[in-house]
């Protein structure tokens, strides 16, 4: 391993440019594998076909068409949403 190591290190000292050259490929070449990753799946493909949150983002994709390119932001609360408590953690979720 040290040899390995001392001859990299008098390669990178007697020839800058080769080693510089050397990393601009490599960026260019994993630059150009960069774009060609598939997108980030959308949350819906990790959860099962039944679940409640599926059948919610469902529901406002039939209900608002044209609201496609919009992401959707789903609340989940604990306890009655319909009480005093309730609705103001709603509203500070809104706000926020």
């Amino acid at each position: 391993m040290d040899r390995l190591l001392d001859t990299s290190a008098r390669l990178v000292t007697a020839r800058p440019w080769f080693t510089l050259a050397g990393i601009a490929l490599l960026t260019a070449f994993f630059g150009f594998g960069m774009s060609r990753l598939a997108g980030q799946a959308d949350d819906s493909a990790f959860l099962p076909e039944d679940s409640d949150v599926v059948v919610a983002n469902e529901t406002l994709a039939d209900e608002f068409p044209d609201s496609a390119g919009l992401a959707n932001v789903t609340l989940i609360f604990r306890g009655d949403v319909l009480t005093p408590a309730g609705l103001d953690q709603v509203d500070r979720a809104v706000t926020a």
